[in-house]
């Protein structure tokens, strides 16, 4: 025998696997492929989610862009109407500009106001 006869070395090479062994790496594999369907679908909600959180700062985002682009907003502001029996329309009055902001054709009961007529049944106010 030679000095290297006889030592054992170790090599990774194919055993066939008996049944319990067989059966133990399929249920493993099993396990492990509804491990990854379940990890894919969180991943499918968790990136559904990330979409909507981006599209809300999308959007808000837009809205600020078209602020600043125009230096001015949309807000409710208090307005009055005003009558101009000359253009026989009703204006509508900014009350913090003083500025016409739109017209409307008037009514009836814009008519019967402007001329002091009363409805039916109303009694007349002492002033």
């Amino acid at each position: 025998m030679s000095a290297t006869e006889g030592q054992t070395i170790i090599r990774r090479l194919p055993v066939v696997l008996n049944t319990d062994e067989f059966e133990a790496k399929a249920a493993e594999m099993a396990a492990i492929c509804l491990e990854i369907e379940n990890l894919n679908e969180e991943k499918k909600a968790t990136a559904a989610d990330f979409k909507a959180k981006i599209d809300k700062k999308v959007s808000a985002h837009s809205e600020l862009a078209v602020i600043v682009n125009s230096r001015s907003e949309y807000r409710d502001v208090d307005c009055y109407e005003r009558l101009n029996p000359e253009r026989k329309v009703m204006e509508i009055i900014r009350a913090d500009t003083g500025e016409m902001v739109d017209t409307r054709g008037l009514t009836s009961r814009d008519i019967q106001d402007a001329l002091g007529f009363m409805k039916v049944g109303e009694e007349e106010k002492d002033e």
